[in-house]
């Protein structure tokens, strides 16, 4: 059974290498211009309440960074790793207050997953389990 870390390797590795099929890379051809490649993203922030009283989402909670700052600075990043070919365009965002689901569809409360970053509980073991294929929509 595949682990995480295999699923998160896997994602990193070219398409045809998932496919099983090899395909040639082109010759790099120096007279030709960096092509800028653009991809849109829908980006989805799970960032649950964990105080209705008063509102406190789980990224606050944690002393988190903001997620609109962790988005900009990764978007940043890709840009200056690829010398501005690989750029990021967020075409939708949505902002969920839930917990992702776990493997199996179950999900944490607000209360259990405290209880499982602080030991008072053992994480699940759909945690361990293999990650879902992931879909891949272009815009």
């Amino acid at each position: 059974m595949p682990s995480l870390w295999d699923f998160l390797r896997s994602l990193m590795s070219p398409a045809s290498s998932r496919s099983g099929k090899k395909q040639p890379l082109p010759a790099d051809n120096l007279l030709e211009p960096v092509r800028i490649i653009t991809a849109h993203v829908l980006l989805v922030v799970y960032d649950p309440v964990m105080d209705p009283a008063t509102g406190l989402t789980l990224s606050r909670m944690m002393k988190w960074n903001r997620p609109e700052d962790l988005v900009t600075g990764y978007i940043q990043d890709i840009l200056q790793a690829s010398n501005g070919a690989a750029r990021f365009q967020i075409v939708e965002r949505v902002q969920l207050n839930e917990f992702p689901p776990l493997i199996g569809g179950t999900r944490f409360t607000s209360q259990s997953y405290l209880d499982v970053i602080t030991n008072r509980q053992p994480a699940p073991d759909a945690l361990a389990g293999p990650a879902p294929q992931s879909t891949q929509a272009d815009y």
